[in-house]
């Protein structure tokens, strides 16, 4: 079984070589880039299994990059839902693969993503 295949995106070199280390070091194959574009075409490349997002990139947010990953033609509008139900925001989420219990702890304030 091969290792699962982690991107790290991060700006800050010390940050972005921490994560390195300390996932290759954890069993995982790591491929790391320093911003949005970088990160989409990574992606086309070779589909991550899971995605450490920095928010703070240099040409464009996190959450950019995520919604170019997730609705690369640009038709939805996730953020707006007219529904009579009130619960309708919380209706088809993902929830995320759990990996390990600390690693489930790590990425609970970050952003990422699985696709599936």
């Amino acid at each position: 079984m091969t290792a699962p295949r982690i991107l790290v995106v991060d700006d800050e070199p010390n940050i972005r070589d921490l994560l390195i280390t300390s996932l290759r070091f954890a069993g995982f194959q790591v491929r790391a880039v320093a911003n949005g574009a970088q990160t989409i075409s990574a992606v086309l490349e070779e589909e991550p299994d899971l995605i450490v997002l920095d928010v703070m990139l240099p040409d464009m947010n996190g959450f950019s990059v995520t919604k170019r990953l997730l609705d690369p033609s640009g038709i939805l509008n996730p953020g707006v839902i007219i529904d009579d139900d009130p619960t309708a925001h919380m209706q088809n989420l993902k929830t995320p693969v759990s990996i390990e219990p600390e690693a489930d702890r790590c990425v609970e304030c970050g952003s990422i993503f699985r696709r599936r």
